[in-house]
């Protein structure tokens, strides 16, 4: 198995992985309504999955169910809220554990409209959320069902993302062999579902959603000419092929380079997302599927720039943005998107006057001005090369003598305060004796050591630059000078 893990992109954003948390299952396994096909390796293991991000440098994943109409039936909503409720407020309890690393598609219950436009409303409020996991058919209905319109009403008012994954459907018997119902019958489920959008009406009805198809979009790229012809039978304001083109297309399952490629060339580069439909199995030649998926998009002749684009795709970026506007027009004078990603703040400083400062991007230059070299600060092992990626991404790694660990995750931080502050001033002594001119706690998870950086200093005779002052300072100190934000100065985000 060949390893792309050393001369990949950094930071990679895999929007399109599969997570079955424990309460979910427990909940599914009091009442399924069908024998389950969801094998053990498939299951929620928060180390297993960190591992394989790691090893193949994706920063963040967003979590979704496949198949969340599979599991209960129609005539039992009330089985399909507790699911939705369940899965939801459990992606959203990893996402908090793990801000830098996960987020999530909520899944709602239709089609119940009124409890899926609760879930909706509750979901936007949870930890990671990033938009919802739709099904290709709604037990067999479609989604343009008149039914449903008072849900995407409120989708389209918020701007919604919708992940579209296929579900299987009912097909003629002969289709059941050889595993073509799965094989051929969901990239074929993707393309009705999205023909029946386009030629609908939808798209012009509901312009602010914005969509990812999954599996690079079914059969879409090759049926795209047949589907034009349509366009006279249909209602929609333009021609099929000026939604397809808006349509955000990811690059997971059992696909091929070439697809990627004339994707890039019907649709443009900007329109392909990485997406790898981790944790599902074994791919073409052996090949686990995050691995399949990083091969096509590296091998499908695109530019590095395209590539890079494609790799690093800032998928949450609109929510950031449009709370940015927000913050400009309720008067705010700077805005500070705290986080290691520095969500939005590319597309964000297009989008508004006032000053957008990325906490990384900050501590970085403000590192650079007093020293030359850095030593970094994680609170836990599997953040070092996550973190390394997000350096890498500003150019700056050749700047980094080592990572220092200060030995506790997330959830336990606040609990052994003193612990935490005791073993990063050990581990950052070490960096400063590697030679560490500055030192640069990275993440505001470490809030015990945010809280006291003058100490700090004191403690290792060099400066410490932290993610949550430093910022914020920064902030201050532009919004102090009546600066505005130079729009000329930055490429809008090409952004979901």
């Amino acid at each position: 198995m060949s390893d792309r893990s050393n001369t990949s992109q950094p930071g990679r954003i895999d929007v399109h992985a599969h997570a079955f948390p424990p309460e979910f299952m427990k909940a599914l396994r009091k009442n399924p309504p069908r024998p389950l096909e969801i094998r053990s390796n498939w299951e929620w293991d928060e180390s297993r999955f960190l591992r394989e991000m790691d090893r193949w440098e994706v920063a963040l994943q967003v979590l979704s169910l496949p198949h969340t109409y599979e599991y209960y039936e129609p005539r039992n909503c009330s089985f399909g809220v507790e699911l939705c409720r369940v899965a939801n407020s459990e992606y959203a309890e990893i996402s908090a554990r793990r801000p830098e690393r996960f987020r999530f598609f909520a899944a709602v219950p239709l089609p119940d409209v009124e409890q899926a436009w609760r879930e909706l409303k509750r979901s936007r409020s949870l930890a990671g959320f990033s938009g919802v996991a739709l099904s290709t058919n709604i037990h067999e209905r479609t989604l343009d069902d008149a039914a449903f319109a008072p849900f995407f009403d409120y989708a389209n008012e918020i701007g919604l993302v919708i992940f579209l994954h296929p579900l299987q459907r009912s097909f003629p018997k002969q289709w059941y062999g050889y595993r073509l119902e799965h094989l051929i019958g969901l990239p074929v489920d993707t393309t009705f579902a999205l023909s029946r959008l386009a030629l609908g009406g939808f798209f012009d009805r509901y312009p602010k959603i914005k969509m990812i198809a999954a599996h690079v979009g079914g059969t879409v790229p090759f049926l795209a000419p047949r589907i034009e012809r349509a366009f006279r039978e249909g209602r929609s304001q333009y021609r099929p092929s000026h939604y397809f083109g808006k349509l955000f297309y990811d690059t997971s399952g059992p696909t091929h380079a070439a697809i990627v490629a004339s994707v890039a060339k019907m649709f443009g580069s900007e329109q392909i997302v990485f997406g790898t439909d981790y944790p599902f199995g074994l791919g073409q030649e052996g090949k686990q599927y995050i691995e399949h998926a990083v091969g096509v998009v590296e091998e499908s002749g695109l530019s590095g720039a395209e590539l890079k684009r494609i790799f690093q795709i800032q998928l949450v970026a609109p929510a950031f943005i449009e709370s940015f506007k927000r913050a400009e027009k309720e008067g705010y004078d700077a805005v500070v998107p705290l986080g290691t990603l520095d969500l939005g703040v590319d597309g964000g400083k297009s989008a508004v006057d006032i000053p957008v400062v990325g906490p990384t991007e900050a501590c970085l230059h403000v590192a650079s001005l007093i020293g030359d070299r850095f030593g970094v600060m994680v609170y836990h092992p599997s953040l070092v090369t996550f973190s390394r990626a997000i350096i890498r991404r500003y150019g700056m790694e050749d700047r980094i003598v080592g990572f220092g660990v200060s030995g506790f995750d997330l959830p336990d931080l606040a609990a052994h305060h003193d612990e935490v502050v005791g073993n990063f001033v050990r581990e950052a002594k070490k960096l400063v004796e590697q030679g560490a001119e500055v030192i640069y706690p990275m993440g505001i998870s470490q809030c015990p050591v945010h809280i006291k950086p003058a100490w700090l200093q004191e403690q290792l005779g060099v400066p410490v630059v932290e993610g949550i002052g430093t910022p914020i300072h920064m902030a201050a100190l532009l919004a102090g000078l009546g600066l505005s934000q130079s729009r000329a100065r930055w490429v809008k985000s090409r952004s979901v």
